[in-house]
């Protein structure tokens, strides 16, 4: 980085004879390096082995990170704002005046949109009084929590304390509100996912529901009824066949739809029959069935973003997965590209000879454990892939985020993003290192790979937050597939 930096400050000065000394240089290059680390919400002072240079080659942190996530185009967002308001249905419309009559009023408060569609107890989030953060967070009026009922209601509550302890230094009063007097808006469905804990009994993962929790009786609830995609433009035969099938779905995650045995709540059973108009009837099915109906003319449209991002085949398990998506990139035209990960296990054995003679490179290569990419990863120009880690989520890289695959590269892989507010952006996303957060392995896998997994099938719950219009389901013991 030192290397461009005269040439970048004889561009600014506009001084082609400009002079630094190597100390100027180096600090300039270590306020470049804050800059960046600023963008993903830390800065040069969280690392004290670091150098620090003089106060007069940085810009104020506090300042930059508020200017940052306050630097858009009014007139563009209240554009988009009107039309976006233009198409709210008459719940929607309700949900969002009570909303913004709390915001405007600095009322505050917990507001719940009900949508179909770890830590400890006592812990707070890590933020300082004269952080960046907490500044940002004294200007705050609202936060949007979407897909809240994954998270553990330990969350929620260590963000109330953080929030109350910063909040407090504006005005004493705010430490006794909720939130500290900032309008939080959650929204999801308790039809689907519920918090993830490994090992837990059924009581367990619903007593971590947000429910649970004490902030729950402070919490207003709105129920969206109107489904919205059933409403677009089709045939009425089609309307009626959508119709019926969301009230199944609804019905199937409210416990209504009864086993097979025919008893009510067939939650414990597990067992329930799916209508034979959902489902692709074939005695001799195969994978190329659920693509040609969850992907119609795969091969005229595979370059088209809108269509590709509207569509997904979902599945429970990572086994199918992986196999609907090698069919897939068998059938996109082009030369295959393998990107081979770089294995390692952290020592836990007596000596080096006996770790390394215990856990060898090939038995390494061939472990797949979830939330890790495959050794082998094997990519193709115009295939679409799903980002697996956390990026920069300032520019939209973050762990779900569908792209495009553009060129693949040696080292790296040119992606465009297809979906959400950063739609368009051009991305290198190139090999880091990984580990999985959850393992039953006695040692930790770090595997360098490129964070990326082909995405036209997935797991059911990598489907959270996808807007999906087409979506087909592959169970191991059925196929069910739907607009």
């Amino acid at each position: 980085m030192s290397e461009d930096i005269l040439y970048q400050r004889r561009q600014i000065c506009k001084k082609d004879n400009l002079v630094l000394s190597e100390m100027e240089i180096e600090s300039y290059a270590l306020a470049a390096i804050d800059k960046l680390l600023q963008s993903v919400g830390k800065s040069l002072k969280h690392f004290t082995q670091l150098p620090q240079p003089d106060e007069s080659f940085m810009n104020c942190g506090e300042d930059n990170l508020i200017i940052e996530e306050t630097s858009y185009n009014t007139v563009h967002e209240y554009l988009k704002h009107e039309d976006m308001i233009s198409r709210l249905n008459e719940d929607q419309m309700s949900v969002y005046q009570n909303i913004m009559h709390s915001v405007d009023n600095k009322e505050g408060g917990l507001f719940f949109v009900y949508g179909s569609g770890g830590c400890d107890e006592d812990s707070s989030c890590n933020i300082s009084h004269n952080s960046d953060i907490a500044q940002l967070l004294k200007k705050m009026d609202l936060i949007i929590w979407d897909e809240a009922p994954m998270q553990h209601r330990y969350a929620f509550e260590a963000l109330d304390r953080t929030l109350r302890d910063i909040m407090k230094s504006v005005a004493p009063d705010r430490y006794h509100k909720v939130f500290g007097g900032i309008t939080v808006l959650l929204g999801g469905d308790f039809r689907q996912i519920l918090p993830v804990i490994n090992f837990a009994t059924r009581s367990e993962i619903v007593s971590a529901s947000i429910t649970r929790s004490r902030l729950w009786d402070e919490c207003r609830i709105y129920l969206l009824s109107i489904n919205m995609r059933v409403k677009k433009d089709s045939l009425i035969i089609e309307d009626n066949l959508i119709e019926k099938f969301n009230k199944w779905v609804l019905d199937v995650g409210d416990g209504k739809i009864p086993d097979c045995n025919g008893e009510e709540d067939g939650f414990d059973g597990v067992n329930i029959r799916i209508p034979e108009e959902f489902c692709i009837l074939k005695d001799n099915f195969n994978v190329e069935d659920i693509i040609d109906s969850t992907y119609p003319d795969f091969l005229l449209n595979y370059q088209d973003e809108s269509y590709i991002s509207q569509c997904a085949i979902l599945s429970p398990t990572n086994e199918i997965v992986q196999q609907v998506n090698s069919v897939m990139l068998q059938k996109i035209p082009g030369k295959c590209h393998s990107y081979l990960s770089i294995d390692s296990a952290e020592e836990c054995g007596d000596t080096d000879e006996e770790f390394n003679a215990s856990y060898p490179e090939e038995y390494l290569h061939a472990l797949n454990e979830p939330g890790l990419p495959p050794h082998n990863v094997m990519l193709k120009k115009n295939v679409v892939v799903m980002l697996m880690r956390y990026l920069n989520q300032i520019l939209g890289l973050c762990n779900g985020t569908r792209m495009i695959v553009r060129k693949c590269l040696k080292h790296c892989v040119m992606c465009e993003v297809i979906s959400g507010s950063h739609k368009g952006s051009i991305h290198f996303i190139p090999r880091i290192q990984m580990s999985p957060s959850d393992s039953r392995l006695p040692f930790k896998l770090n595997r360098l790979q490129i964070p990326l997994q082909i995405c036209y099938a997935m797991t059911i719950n990598k489907s959270q937050g996808q807007s999906l219009d087409r979506v087909g389901l592959y169970l191991p013991s059925c196929v069910f597939s739907h607009g």
